[in-house]
């Protein structure tokens, strides 16, 4: 699923921007199945995505990494909650905060404020993503009880 949501965006929604702010569905698909597993798999599940993204953005993987794994690790310790759909879009929203905040730490831009402003717009977008693709991913991973 991460990497077909990767292919998606490096094909396609790299190229829209809202308002300065873009969907990032590699890290929603992340935070979603971090959210039905364990922590260490949300880390592990951030560590990939920020290698994928980095990747495709041609920037340093390590912030990318770094940032994707704290916010992978922090989202997989609310699994226990088991959250509804609009819960999980709002943790996968908050683990986006987290993460491009970790990122702007790391790897600072020039102008600090429209990268802040981007940061808070791109995680409500991933927010509104999350809704169906956390359905889904509770749909596929979660176990069912007979």
């Amino acid at each position: 699923m991460l990497v077909v949501a990767t292919v998606i965006q490096a094909g396609f929604l790299d190229r829209y921007l809202i308002l300065g702010a873009q969907v990032n569905l590699p890290i929603v698909v992340a935070l979603s199945v971090a959210l039905v597993s364990r922590p260490a798999a949300g880390g592990a599940l951030g560590l990939l995505s920020g290698i994928l993204t980095g990747a495709i953005s041609g920037a340093s993987m390590t912030h990318y990494a770094v940032s994707r794994v704290l916010a992978g690790y922090f989202v997989g310790t609310r699994s226990e909650s088991e959250p509804s759909v609009w819960g999980g879009a709002g943790w996968v929203a908050l683990g986006t905060l987290i993460a491009q905040l970790v990122l702007i730490i790391l790897a600072p831009p020039s102008p600090l404020g429209p990268a802040i402003g981007a940061t808070i717009l791109s995680a409500v977008y991933n927010g509104v993503v999350a809704l169906p693709v956390f359905a889904l991913v509770v749909r596929l991973f979660q176990p069912k009880v007979v």
